[in-house]
């Protein structure tokens, strides 16, 4: 063993968890971002304005959801749940 230790000094490590972790963090950050830009960008323009007093686009698109067409409204609501999770 005292050998072995003399021919690597070192030993290879694999990821710590730590890094892992903040890999999925900032993975959840660019996908809430992502969700962020899209209702942003497929907002009604007249509820645009209330992005900053309504919790961004996602608060806002939830507060009012009854200016979202009928044949979106899920697809925002399903936005939203991911968004929070």
């Amino acid at each position: 063993l005292d050998k072995q230790r003399d021919r690597f000094p070192f030993r290879l490590v694999g990821p710590s968890s730590t890094s892992k972790s903040a890999a999925m963090e900032a993975m959840k950050e660019k996908a809430k971002k992502a969700i962020e830009d899209q209702m942003g960008e497929n907002a009604p323009g007249m509820i645009k304005p209330c992005f900053a007093c309504c919790g961004g686009p996602v608060g806002t698109m939830e507060k009012f959801m009854f200016m979202v067409p009928a044949d979106k409204q899920q697809m925002v609501k399903d936005a939203i749940d991911k968004y929070k999770s």
